[in-house]
């Protein structure tokens, strides 16, 4: 554990590259068309000689030139300088020209070169009344009369009176107006396509709850590609379209709600897809975890939690990150080692995004969490589209294979012996009681009508079920002079079945139990478990030797192939022995709505 700890906590500490601040940081446009300006120097107050180029500022503070200033210790309002030296050794092409592009510089500020004031974003004051706020995302253009080789000073005044501290978002950048409006436009658009796609996914994993199985799951993974979807879009809001800066940490807040659903969801999608032990528990250990480490950053910004602390949830939450990923790669490859379907796609998509997730921390490698999460749902399909063919398939088989016994069912309950009994008894009972000749008939017809009706639909109330049982216990009764009743308890009515599973039941009982008896009584009980519904079927019969082994006749074989078309994989049917009789139960999990 101490080794896996050392691990994660260099996968969060970031790449800096350090620079001296007391010398001029060489800029080569042609080389580096794009540059990250970083280390500065920084004094709080205010004075209009800290523009002029030839202020000597070597007794200020080095700074990486980001940051919360009340992170820093101090105050999270007022007004503060930055100035970083360049030097531009060669002229530029007589068809460029320079920009400076700034993230986010909360509230106002002015950006000098050399002295010359060159962008006001809203206007820097001394106090909340006269201070205005600006825009995020500004591109400003340096004139090229202030662009000639040799040394140049960049100075930032920013002032903060309306938001909770004030922040500059690195890196400040300097290059080619063309290179930089470029790489926005590749970024910005990057930006929306990834959330489209992300969109896209989230929409093929909420169809595939309205297709056949229990896929319940795929619910978190729907949701987490929507999450990441609005993360990605919220994220790019802030940092590359132009939105006034008040509305900064209100909008970074409303993302700490995709974020907490991304951190939970994709372990918790791994861990109940694969049916992995204790999924119960991480979960919920994932999900408070989640939850503390969102919410108790904003708790800064009230003043409930000192500012010290923000380091140190920053650097958890990055810690968090890979936990939750190894969590959910740990899982796929308990999946593998179990030979669960799906295993070897979700842990190489996984460990793919777990690289795309490091370069995004440790070397700035934009949107590289998102393109590895790209990857990982391409494996995710893959893997789904297989099953789902395979499933396909299988429903497919086991169409035919309900086809097929649903003829056989038929047959044998209008197969000529069947027939010609009914006939015979009717032709004796018409000898000696046409009045019971007439109901035999008429309950004959009745149950022939029934069989052929029902026989042919997906699912049946248990109302008709029941209705066909005791016209064919009357058909029973008066062919064999015997008496045969069927009794319910806890019917509603509106409970729903596959046809002539409870009738070819009955039939078993009869077929089998009732030799030598002048009497027989069924009771079907029905209980109902919130959305699952527990039939069960009990006769008073003396069931035979040879059936009491375990034995499997084409009546069963309906029953149970007519449930897995209705309720694929969310039935079970057990057949015993008990106190005097036999007893069946089925349950059927998601029946009830």
């Amino acid at each position: 554990m101490r080794k896996l700890a050392l691990i994660l906590l260099f996968l969060t500490v970031p790449i800096d590259a350090q620079i001296d601040n007391n010398t001029p940081e060489y800029i080569f446009p042609d080389e580096t068309p794009v540059k990250n300006l970083l280390n500065w120097k920084v004094a709080f107050g205010d004075s209009s000689h800290w523009r002029e180029s030839n202020y000597n500022d070597s007794s200020w503070q080095d700074h990486p030139g980001l940051g919360l200033w009340r992170n820093e210790g101090e105050s999270g309002k007022g007004v503060r300088w930055y100035r970083k030296t360049i030097f531009l050794p060669h002229s530029l092409d007589s068809f460029t020209v320079l920009a400076l592009y700034q993230v986010a510089i909360v509230s106002a500020n002015e950006i000098f070169w050399d002295g010359t004031l060159i962008s006001r974003n809203g206007i820097p004051a001394h106090s909340r009344d006269k201070e205005q706020t600006g825009k995020s995302g500004q591109i400003v253009i340096v004139p090229r009369t202030l662009t000639a080789p040799g040394k140049h000073v960049i100075a930032l005044r920013v002032s903060n009176y309306h938001t909770f501290s004030g922040l500059v978002e690195a890196p400040l950048q300097l290059g080619y107006f063309y290179k930089i409006h470029k790489h926005l436009f590749r970024v910005q658009g990057l930006s929306i396509f990834l959330a489209g796609i992300f969109i896209l996914a989230a929409l093929f994993h909420f169809a595939i709850l309205s297709g056949r199985g229990n896929r319940w799951p795929y619910a978190l993974f729907g949701t987490f590609c929507l999450s990441c979807a609005f993360y990605i879009l919220i994220r790019g809001l802030l940092r590359y379209f132009q939105i006034d800066v008040i509305y900064y940490y209100p909008l970074a807040a409303i993302n700490d709600i995709p974020w907490f659903l991304m951190m939970v969801l994709l372990p918790i999608f791994f861990l109940f897809e694969f049916n992995s032990p204790f999924k119960k528990r991480v979960s919920v250990y994932i999900g408070i975890s989640t939850l503390l480490l969102t919410l108790f950053p904003r708790l800064i910004t009230y003043n409930i939690i000192p500012i010290k602390w923000l380091n140190l949830f920053d650097r958890a939450n990055q810690f968090h990150i890979y936990f939750t990923l190894l969590v959910s790669i740990a899982v796929s490859m308990w999946a593998l080692y179990n030979k669960k379907k799906g295993g070897l796609g979700a842990c190489i998509g996984l460990i793919i995004f777990l690289i795309g997730v490091y370069f995004s921390n440790r070397a700035n490698v934009e949107n590289g969490w998102a393109i590895g999460f790209v990857i990982l749902n391409i494996f995710l399909t893959i893997s789904l589209s297989k099953q789902m063919a395979q499933k396909n398939r299988l429903h497919q088989e086991a169409q035919l294979r309900s086809a097929r016994l649903e003829i056989e069912l038929l047959k044998k309950h209008i197969q000529p012996h069947f027939l010609l009994n009914s006939l015979n008894s009717i032709v004796a009972w018409l000898e000696e009681d046409p009045p019971t000749a007439a109901k035999l008939v008429n309950a004959f017809a009745d149950e022939l009508r029934m069989l052929l009706e029902f026989s042919k639909k997906k699912l049946l109330l248990l109302s008709d079920e029941i209705l066909l049982c005791k016209t064919h216990l009357r058909v029973m009764s008066l062919r064999h002079e015997k008496k045969y009743t069927l009794s319910v308890r806890g019917f509603k009515g509106d409970e729903q079945l596959p046809p002539l599973v409870i009738h070819t039941l009955v039939e078993n009982g009869l077929t089998h139990g009732y030799k030598g008896k002048d009497s027989g009584s069924f009771i079907l009980t029905c209980i109902h478990h919130k959305k699952d519904l527990e039939i069960t079927l009990f006769n008073d019969s003396v069931v035979e030797k040879e059936y009491s082994i375990e034995k499997e006749g084409t009546g069963i074989r309906y029953v149970k192939t007519r449930l897995e078309e209705a309720f694929p994989s969310a039935w079970s049917l057990e057949s015993r022995p008990v106190s005097k009789g036999w007893e069946v139960t089925i349950l059927l999990q998601g029946a009830l709505t």
